[in-house]
């Protein structure tokens, strides 16, 4: 198995390598790639895996807290209220975020009224 996929594998680059050297005699030049997607820092990917790392070390740390109280807690109880704890500072977050690019704009916006034509001869 692993010697024929090896022969094939280099069957593949052979193939390659001669509709290279084809393309280099013909002067063929091949159409230019789209530019690739790249994804804005804190994009989606990053929120979920954020939340999912977050929610699972709540988990467990609820858990273990209250094992460790003697309790009994199950791991429903813990999950739900790690997801709760996670989407409530979740929250306070983007609201806190929300409020300081508000005050940044409003800023900004104040400054630019500001401008204009300066008399110095008053």
């Amino acid at each position: 198995m692993g010697t024929g996929l090896t022969l094939f594998f280099a069957l593949c680059l052979r193939l390659e390598r001669l509709t290279q050297f084809q393309y280099e005699r013909v002067g063929h030049t091949p159409v230019p790639r789209p530019p690739a997607h790249r994804p804005t820092p804190g994009g989606l990917g990053r929120t979920l895996a954020y939340l999912c790392l977050g929610w699972g070390v709540l988990w467990v740390f609820f858990w273990g807290v209250e094992s460790a109280k003697g309790t009994p807690v199950s791991w429903l109880f813990s999950g739900v209220f790690a997801g709760l704890c996670l989407l409530g500072a979740t929250a306070v977050g983007y609201w806190m975020e929300r409020k300081r690019q508000r005050a940044s704009h409003r800023v900004a916006g104040a400054a630019s009224d500001n401008v204009g034509p300066v008399d110095d001869d008053a």
